[in-house]
């Protein structure tokens, strides 16, 4: 029994990749490091404000928690 393939042809497929290996590798050789930098330097800003939000509320939301849990516990 013969294999018989679908689409497009193998071969032609080898082709198309390593077309898009070279425009991936002129994509990484055009980047500009001082913008990544930036752009890593303000990622790390955003997840620190995230953390540091994340914590306020957390200790807002423990405090009620334990106000209303201290008000009814004494009924």
């Amino acid at each position: 029994m013969k294999s018989q393939h679908v689409g497009n042809d193998p071969l032609q497929s080898i082709a198309v990749y390593e077309d898009a290996c070279h425009s991936g590798f002129a994509l990484y050789l055009s980047l500009d490091l001082s913008k990544a930098a930036k752009v890593s330097k303000l990622l790390r800003i955003m997840t620190a404000k995230e953390f540091l939000w994340g914590l306020v509320a957390g200790l807002i939301s423990s405090i009620i928690g334990g106000a209303i849990l201290f008000y009814f516990e004494g009924m």
